[in-house]
């Protein structure tokens, strides 16, 4: 049994007996104290159990989506257009045809493309890969695209399209176009109009399908010719977009295709170095920023270890009772990582940082009581500084841990899902590490600390063990002097802070600098405005979207509005009919035949006569087709004068017959597939580089509106998140869900704040029993966040979206300190000194400002904001608990309720 305390300085209405809690700890110690091992035994297997239980059923969510509340209505629309849509979150590989100088390489760009493409397709770790739209999709969409007078031509002239679909060459092409001319001119007076009509529209267009190989000949049946690259705006970017199979039980989500991409471009850059490469988009960034994070937390988690080691070798002069705070700690750990997962069975990206909620707040616990241990080994043996270790610290660490935990518990109020997460996990977890500290820590101690058979002095570390000076007593005078100056300093700082400090809303500049994904990123938005972010609005027809389209064009914030009215022609009743009609026409075609029908320059001149012929009749009722005659005439007789081996040479000659039968080859082809587009859905028709991001599976319509300048900052993203409201109430897409998170977290905080304040004051008088020293508390760690805000603003630190948590986690540090402070005051600590106790909050403050602070090495500047606002909080935090506060204890009037036991 521990000796009887002393009760110098105690209150008299208090010294004759224990407080409740002093009791249950003292009952709590006994146990312990009988059973260490079956207790240490039993929660090393308890928390065996629970890591193997849980290791299975907590799955990594690295889905940023997920960071979003499902009950928001803003989410359930962007989760509902995900579902409508897909994932439209690309990857770009990004060529400047420039190139470093900024002069134009003919060629090397497209190149460029090229080897990409071919690189990259085939990938397993790679969904899709675009860089073009192919000729053969092109021509299936051609009877969607084309305006709906060509289409009709095209069905007038629906009797030649079996032939040219079926034409082994030119030459059977040519003899149906010939006599269908012979059969106008022989009976065309005869014959019905509608019949007529049709007759000299099939003509014309095979006609005109041989003519489009003579020079300058516009484009026939057979265009076109070429693939159309996805190029910008400004014709100075080409793009080639990647959609990588995403892995978000990882945190690495593409790290295998991001591999494979970069080495792709790697090797098209030595092979094109006339050209610049790089690599974007929302995929590639949100991986380099979690690289660049894993290296940066695993630089600084390893010298805040080496620093914190140190600390500990100095403080504690050997590394046996760390490491047994670090066992019971650890067992915590577990069971925390047991709750995450029947809680909610997966750690998002903010929740998956609880551990730094534990280190930085629930590894104190075991400080302050290993601290009050070594206190009363200085005089008394293992077992009773066991039990005056249970009696001081852990009352503490109650009421610290609940205000703590209760803090982030208030996260669960919010409307944040990824705070909500992270303060449900890290509260909870907060609870559970006291309970293992509480419990495991004394029972390892009387296990294995029998460095001393009996009390005596050199058998504890100097430090904690250290007697207080003479002189240590608090007067009012001095307390008032500390005082003013604190609440001075506190007032200057809040006021710096609040009129220089800001909040970075640009993630991009929470990014490494130099980092190549970032620096694209830039040079994309520099020469198209910001073409990775679009806002989404859907439409269930075709009616729909021009009013859309218009509406959104007329705000200023809004850039390129695209849809696929871009790519395809209003949808109509008679175009369907007409596409129909066409497909049936080709469709109707004879067995290709084996050879082809001879033919040669004078029958081109035969048939070009005739055409001539045909126009001078139509003359007078119909000039402009007249006109169009005689152009097709005269580009039949150049082409007749090429394939004439009498002007130019049988080799000449030879060339440009095979360049007409070419032309009869591709108007066949084009019509097949034409034939072929007309028949699919619209989805179908449409090219796979643009499909997904126009019509969805179920047949909706996407209207994507891109922001006229750059949304990373948050001035322009609210203008147009307003501008695409105003236009479409149900707009949704990435614009939408960053402004509304923002704004999400903003008012969290702000309530979080609110209930923090309230639950903080209300926990504080519970336990205290006294307004003014509840109020002393609060205010040393008010004046402590003053100073870090008003130092953070000095030394240029923003407060962003990668440093937002730290201020709960100074709190928890905060009033944590604070509570142990005002407990050791009510001992009498005033007048005869804080011993361990201020000792250990200096210590917990220091390991917080090295753990913390290694990651103002960081290359990431958001880890590296997060670093030194710890680093800066817990110092001030510490200074005001164990300098401001007792002054303000005094101030108040506090009167010491216990003695101080045997230390």
């Amino acid at each position: 049994m521990p000796p009887d305390l002393r009760r110098t300085g105690a209150d008299p209405a208090s010294a004759g007996h224990r407080s409740r809690r002093e009791r249950a700890a003292d009952r709590l110690g006994a146990w312990i104290v009988a059973h260490p091992v079956a207790i240490a035994v039993g929660a090393f297997l308890v928390a065996a159990a629970a890591v193997a239980w849980s290791w299975d059923r907590v799955r990594i969510d690295a889905n940023t989506d997920s960071l979003m509340g499902t009950d928001r209505p803003y989410v359930a629309r962007y989760l509902g257009f995900l579902r409508e849509f897909g994932d439209l979150e690309y990857a770009w590989i990004v060529v400047d045809g420039r190139g470093s100088g900024g002069v134009p390489r003919p060629g090397s760009a497209e190149r460029a493309v090229d080897l990409l493409d071919a690189r990259l397709r085939g990938n397993e770790g790679i969904a899709e890969v675009h860089s073009r739209v192919t000729v053969p999709e092109q021509r299936r969409l051609a009877t969607w695209a084309m305006p709906t007078a060509d289409l009709r031509g095209l069905v007038t002239a629906r009797d030649a399209l079996p032939g040219i679909a079926s034409a082994p060459g030119a030459g059977t092409v040519l003899a149906d176009a010939d006599r269908r001319l012979r059969s106008l001119f022989e009976g065309g007076l005869s014959m019905p109009r509608e019949r007529a009509e049709r007759e000299a529209a099939s003509a014309m267009l095979g006609l005109e399908v041989l003519a489009s190989a003579a020079p300058g000949a516009p484009e026939g049946l057979g265009s076109p010719r070429e693939s159309r690259y996805l190029v910008s705006d400004s014709g100075n970017l080409w793009f080639v977009g990647i959609l990588p199979r995403k892995d978000f039980s990882q945190l690495e989500v593409i790290d295998g295709p991001l591999a494979a991409i970069r080495s792709a471009v790697a090797e098209v850059r030595a092979q094109v170095p006339e050209v610049e490469i790089g690599l974007t988009g929302k995929p590639v960034l949100q991986a380099d920023e979690m690289a660049t994070t894993n290296r940066d937390m695993n630089l600084s988690s390893i010298v805040g270890l080496l620093l914190c080691t140190a600390l500990f070798m100095a403080v504690f002069r050997g590394v046996r009772l760390p490491l047994m705070a670090l066992a019971a700690f650890l067992v915590g750990c577990a069971l925390t990582y047991a709750a995450a997962a029947l809680l909610y069975g997966r750690l998002n990206l903010l929740s998956i940082v609880f551990m730094l909620v534990l280190v930085g707040v629930g590894l104190d616990y075991g400080i302050h009581m290993t601290a009050r241990y070594l206190e009363a080994r200085r005089r008394v043996g293992v077992l009773p500084s066991v039990q005056h270790m249970m009696r001081t610290a852990v009352p503490s660490n109650l009421s610290g841990a609940l205000t703590s935990a209760g803090v982030f518990l208030l996260a669960w109020f919010t409307e944040f899902q990824g705070l909500r997460e992270l303060g449900v996990v890290s509260g909870v977890g907060l609870l559970l590490t006291l309970a293992s500290i509480v419990l495991v820590l004394p029972a390892l101690i009387v296990i294995f600390d029998h460095r001393m058979a009996r009390a005596g002095p050199g058998a504890t570390p100097a430090f904690f063990a250290r007697r207080e000076p003479a002189g240590v007593a608090i007067d009012r005078p001095g307390a008032m002097r500390t005082t003013a100056m604190s609440v001075a300093l506190a007032v200057l700082a809040a006021l710096y802070g609040l009129t220089h400090l800001r909040f970075e809303t640009n993630l991009l500049r929470l990014q490494a600098k130099g980092l190549d994904s970032v620096e694209w990123e830039h040079r994309v938005i520099d020469d198209s405005a910001a073409a990775s972010w679009f806002g989404a609005s859907t439409v269930d027809s075709m009616d729909q979207i021009p009013p859309l389209v218009d509406r959104l064009r007329a705000h200023p914030e809004v850039g390129q509005v695209r849809s696929v009215l871009d790519a395809v022609q209003q949808e109509t009743d008679e175009r369907a009919q007409l596409r129909r009609q066409f497909a049936n026409a080709v469709e109707a075609r004879p067995p290709a035949a084996d050879a082809d029908t001879p033919w040669g320059a004078e029958e081109l001149r035969g048939a070009a006569g005739r055409v001539s012929e045909l126009a001078g009749h139509a003359r007078r009722e119909a000039p402009a087709a007249a006109a169009g005659m005689d152009g097709l005439a005269g580009r039949l007789r150049a082409l007749a004068d090429l394939c004439d081996p009498s002007r130019h040479g049988s080799d000449a000659a030879a060339v440009a017959r095979a360049s007409v039968d070419e032309a009869a080859r591709r108007a066949r082809d084009s019509a097949v597939l034409m034939a072929d587009g007309a028949r699919r859905t619209l989805r179908d028709a449409l090219p796979e580089a643009v499909r997904a991001q126009m019509v969805s599976p179920n047949g909706r319509f996407l209207v994507m509106a891109h922001p006229a300048e750059d949304v990373w900052e948050s001035g322009p993203l609210a203008a147009f998140v307003a501008a695409l409201r105003d236009a479409d109430p149900d707009a949704t897409g990435v614009p939408m869900t960053v402004s509304e998170s923002m704004a999400s977290m903003e008012r969290s905080f702000a309530l979080q704040a609110v209930l923090a304040t309230a639950m903080v004051s209300a926990l504080l008088w519970l336990d205290l029993r006294n307004a003014r020293e509840a109020l002393a508390a609060i205010a040393s760690l008010a004046i402590g966040v003053a100073w870090t805000v008003g130092l953070m603003a000095a030394l240029g630190t923003t407060f962003n979206l990668a440093n937002f948590f730290a201020i709960p986690i100074l709190i928890g540090l905060g009033i944590d300190s604070a509570i142990h402070i005002t407990h050791r005051a009510h001992e009498g600590a005033l007048d005869l000194g804080f011993g361990s106790t201020r000792r250990a909050v200096a210590v917990t403050a220091l390991t917080t400002t090295i753990g913390f602070g290694a990651l103002a090495l960081a290359h990431h500047q958001g880890l590296r904001s997060l670093g030194i606002a710890m680093a800066v909080g817990s110092a001030c935090c510490m200074v005001t608990a164990v300098w401001t506060l007792p002054a303000l204890l005094r101030v108040v009037g506090l009167r010491s309720r216990t003695a101080p036991g045997p230390a």
